[in-house]
């Protein structure tokens, strides 16, 4: 089967799920941020979370930049939060990608958000 478009990234995480399922069935979460930086300072974020093989997916909204560091370790941090919390996987992946975007907007590597801010 021919892989698709790299310009779709819900499609390619479909095509790739079952290849993983081969190296990995115990695999049943899968969560990926879709970014793309516009300038230094300003950034598209959205993302991708495939449970147990159903993907939910939320189009990027723009964010306002100013230090990226961190910001992977905050998604993955919601995402986590969401998971452990038996959220639904729409709420999950709105809380990793409230997390990235604060991290974001903060200076450092941290991201010191209250739960309150990222809820």
């Amino acid at each position: 089967e021919a892989a698709p478009p790299h310009d779709d990234p819900t499609r390619e995480l479909e095509h790739l799920l079952p290849r993983l399922a081969l190296f990995a069935p115990q695999l049943n979460v899968v969560a990926a941020t879709l970014a793309h930086a516009e300038s230094t300072n300003h950034q598209e974020l959205g993302g991708l979370l495939a449970v147990n093989g159903v993907i939910h997916h939320q189009a990027p909204r723009s964010v306002d930049v100013l230090d990226r560091v961190g910001s992977g370790d905050a998604f993955a941090a919601g995402i986590l939060a969401g998971l452990l919390e038996a959220r639904a996987p729409r709420a999950t992946l709105a809380q990793g990608i409230a997390a990235a975007e604060l991290a974001m907007s903060t200076p450092g590597d941290a991201c010191r958000a209250s739960r309150a801010e990222v809820e």
